[in-house]
């Protein structure tokens, strides 16, 4: 690894440390570079919960969020004026 990587990497355990986690400088300077990691990995996943819990994923929409679930939909929505167009065609 190039010794630029590694600054960059210890500059960012310390930005998590310091900025993240609210720790202090000598706090994040005494804590093991795996301990940060990981601390840092577990406030994220407490945070992104609360998140979750307070602003659910809005549901999937029927036949899902792909072309054929937005024809489908498309069509359910349309279906009255499909059907009169086609009624007035065949008059």
């Amino acid at each position: 690894m190039r010794a630029a990587a590694v600054s960059e990497y210890l500059d960012r355990l310390f930005d998590l440390g310091t900025g993240h986690l609210g720790w202090t400088a000598a706090q994040t300077l005494d804590t093991n570079l795996d301990h940060i990691r990981r601390a840092a990995d577990a406030r994220h996943e407490l945070i992104s919960s609360v998140l979750r819990a307070v602003f659910p994923p809005a549901p999937t929409p029927p036949g899902g969020d792909g072309v054929a679930g937005k024809l489908m939909r498309f069509a359910s929505s349309h279906n009255g004026m499909i059907a009169a167009r086609a009624a007035s065609e065949t008059t």
